[in-house]
């Protein structure tokens, strides 16, 4: 289990390997297509999973960011373990390098 530190919302991981978000606030990310995960992180605003083939999954509220962050978390290759301290994913890889993705610039917010 995985939750934010700043709003009621959380992230778990069945023991199929599938992904179960609650958020209480607002509607969470759809991730009923995520399967053979080893690992969920709950961001502030999105949720990251690490598959078994070293892949990571990513959503959030915006079709176009989802599909921004997901393009570029799709060049790392070779993920061991995932951290993310939003609003950063931090991937390790096989070979023991660090891969950094601020999210925030990915993600476009409401004006005020």
């Amino acid at each position: 289990i995985s939750a934010s530190e700043n709003a009621a919302r959380c992230a778990g991981l069945k023991e199929n390997g599938e992904a179960v978000l609650w958020w209480r606030d607002i509607e969470a990310p759809d991730v009923s297509e995520w399967n053979n995960l080893t690992a969920v992180h709950q961001g502030f605003n999105f949720a990251a999973g690490l598959r078994s083939d070293g892949r990571i999954d990513y959503a959030d509220n915006s079709e176009q960011s989802t599909a921004a962050v997901q393009e570029a978390l799709g060049r790392w290759p070779d993920v061991a373990d995932l951290i993310v301290a939003s609003p950063l994913i931090v991937g390790v890889t096989e070979d023991g390098d660090c891969l950094f993705l601020d999210v925030n610039d990915y993600q476009e917010w409401p004006k005020l």
